[in-house]
């Protein structure tokens, strides 16, 4: 077939439950859509696979919660994940442990493989200092 004078055949018709895996040929990797710039004849192949699921195991260590959005049993490979720690009345955020680290929050996850993220929670140290009068 011929669409704005680009000529391609494809062999085999893609099923809605296959997704983007990457590209092979004149373009290359897996960034979707890509640029092509034609100045010449031009071969390019999208490969497809059957959809990738992955799991996402949040624990909390101390006292708070974490949302998850969203929040569901699996995730396609390449999903974007948004975790927030909330503490406890008395507790603070301190870090992340397992598949993630540092202690920002919220973060963004982009999921590729399964996960098991701690969320760090650790109890508030108030001090309260009071003014010495002597007499």
């Amino acid at each position: 077939a011929i669409y704005g004078g680009i000529k391609y055949s494809r062999s085999e018709k893609i099923s809605e439950m296959r997704v983007f895996f990457e590209w092979d040929g004149d373009v290359t990797g897996s960034v979707n859509p890509a640029t092509l710039i034609m100045d010449g004849d031009k071969t390019v192949t999208a490969r497809f696979s059957d959809p990738v699921y992955y799991t996402l195991q949040v624990d909390v260590h101390g006292l708070g919660v974490v949302n998850v959005e969203p929040d569901l049993d699996e995730y396609l490979h390449g999903s974007l994940v948004t975790l927030q720690a909330v503490p406890e009345s008395g507790w603070l955020f301190s870090s992340w442990s397992g598949d993630l680290t540092g202690g920002q929050s919220p973060v963004v996850l982009l999921v590729t493989t399964d996960l098991a993220i701690t969320a760090n929670f650790i109890e508030a140290d108030y001090q309260i200092f009071l003014p010495l009068i002597f007499r």
